[in-house]
């Protein structure tokens, strides 16, 4: 079976950069709550749609149970010789696709930082 080889991060992002710039240009900078509503109505159509299609895609994956281990037992001394620790790591080294969701979710935690420290110095 052919593992899943994700987009770059450049390469997925750079097919939502157009559609930001076509809604920011359709905004219309307006004091009127019906303007600027009608501006936005498209984007609000897009989202609900998008959103729909996401859960029935999601609802499309299959379930599969987890498999559990009969005797889970904590151990004082294998946390204490690291031995959790390594395990852990050695799964994440195991399978990129963990390590590029690990790297997204920083990015997204980078930017969502830097807008918001930089929001609260305008």
């Amino acid at each position: 079976m052919e593992s899943f080889k994700p987009l770059p991060l450049w390469q997925s992002y750079s097919a939502l950069l157009p559609s930001l710039f076509y809604f920011e240009q359709d905004y219309a900078a307006s004091t009127d709550p019906n303007v600027v509503l009608q501006s936005v109505s498209l984007i609000g159509v897009a989202l609900v749609v998008l959103s729909t299609l996401e859960a029935l895609f999601a609802w499309r994956i299959p379930f599969y149970p987890q498999e559990t281990e009969q005797q889970a037992v904590f151990s004082a001394k294998k946390y204490a010789k690291l031995s959790y620790l390594r395990e852990n790591v050695n799964a994440l080294r195991a399978d990129s696709n963990i390590w590029l969701s690990i790297i997204a979710s920083s990015v997204l935690g980078c930017f969502s930082s830097c807008s918001s420290s930089i929001s609260s110095s305008l």
